[in-house]
């Protein structure tokens, strides 16, 4: 699963004003209480980029500008069980650009579509048990405040997996299939268990059971929420995931783990937070990588919102730490949300003389 524009793929928000977003992010796990009915939905991202990334070492730069797109299209269905039961299942197509001018001639190429948000809810009450890939709340998201598009996730569109800063940490559980249980708890917010019994599992062996992967079983748990306690304009989250170094593979020296949690208030027309990504044993070496980020916006009126960010990551045996700073301005037309950045990149994957900066203009809309 790509991990494009916001959130890790997966949106269905619809379009928003406010101090916190100018496109609403993917909400997973909001099948509690569903509409019974089938429903189409989709969205449609355009984006311009103007990047420039030099290494001082190599005295080598090179500079790029173009488009890049995503379409998606989810499926969705809700309603009752025999037994009274609720129920909500569902996918998604999403539709990446292809690599060449040739491919797209040829048409949709293989490569460029991923059928992802694949779930079968079954819910009583408050509770839901669910089974799938990619649909269960999860360490990916960010708690913290932007305008629309997440620093990390916009800076890695731009310059690939150059960059250390991920959102995608640890044993990236939710992309992989599995089972798990969502609670929401009233006053306090949606406890969760994430449960994969192989690694890396996309189930694209159909339904035959794929034994290559040569990874173990692993977990998430996690717990988000809003307005805990009454306490209206806080939200926050907390994710924990875990998996046992891969048996039989001599470079796998330490377990893969992750951490993500924040915390953001919204005063009304300011906003502010900080998030902290972590992945503990990375490549199953011995290697931590911690991202950290600070954001806030402001709400200039209920189309108009601006947006700084902060995110420094640091990586075990590097001097350097990799930072990243944007500004940022979203403005609502309704069904169409134009958003504008700008980010600063040093040290681009800890490396000391690595720089880039980026501008881009994104066009959005959710049908």
């Amino acid at each position: 699963m790509k991990n494009k524009l916001l959130l890790s793929s997966a949106l269905v928000g619809s379009l928003v004003a406010g101090s916190t977003a100018v496109n609403a992010q993917a909400v997973y796990g909001a099948s509690v209480n569903p509409v019974a009915g089938t429903t189409v939905s989709g969205n449609l991202f355009l984006d311009w980029r103007q990047v420039t990334q030099k290494s001082s070492a190599t005295g080598t730069s090179n500079s790029r500008n173009g488009w890049g797109r995503e379409t998606q299209l989810n499926i969705a269905n809700k309603g009752k069980l025999s037994n009274g039961m609720d129920y909500a299942a569902g996918f998604s197509l999403e539709f990446d650009g292809p690599e060449s001018s040739a491919a797209y001639e040829k048409g949709v190429s293989a490569t460029s579509v991923t059928n992802e948000n694949i779930y079968i809810d079954l819910i009583a009450g408050n509770t839901t048990l669910t089974f799938g890939i990619d649909h269960i709340q999860n360490s990916t998201a960010e708690v913290a405040p932007h305008t629309g598009l997440s620093l990390i996730d916009s800076a890695t569109t731009a310059f690939g997996t150059t960059l250390t800063a991920t959102t995608q940490v640890g044993p990236r559980s939710k992309e992989a299939m599995g089972a798990g249980i969502m609670q929401n708890i009233p006053g306090v917010g949606v406890a969760s268990f994430w449960y994969v019994p192989q690694g890396g599992d996309t189930g694209g062996t159909d339904q035959s059971i794929n034994n290559s992967i040569g990874r173990n079983k692993n977990y998430e748990v996690g717990l988000k929420g809003s307005n805990p306690a009454g306490i209206n304009g806080l939200s926050y989250q907390y994710f924990y995931a875990k998996e046992e170094r891969t048996t039989g593979v001599t470079a796998a020296v330490a377990d893969l783990t992750a951490q993500s949690y924040g915390a953001a208030y919204n005063f009304g027309t300011v906003a502010v937070g900080a998030q902290r990504h972590k992945t503990g044993g990375s490549a199953f070496t011995a290697v931590d990588i911690v991202a950290d980020t600070v954001s806030a916006t402001y709400a200039v009126n209920k189309d108009l919102t601006l947006g700084i960010a902060k995110t420094k990551t640091s990586k075990t045996a590097t001097v350097t730490d990799e930072t990243l700073k944007t500004v940022s301005i979203g403005y609502s037309l309704g069904p169409v949300a134009v958003i504008a950045d700008y980010i600063q990149a040093n040290n681009i994957a800890n490396i000391a003389t690595d720089d880039g900066k980026v501008f881009g203009v994104h066009l959005k809309t959710n049908f």
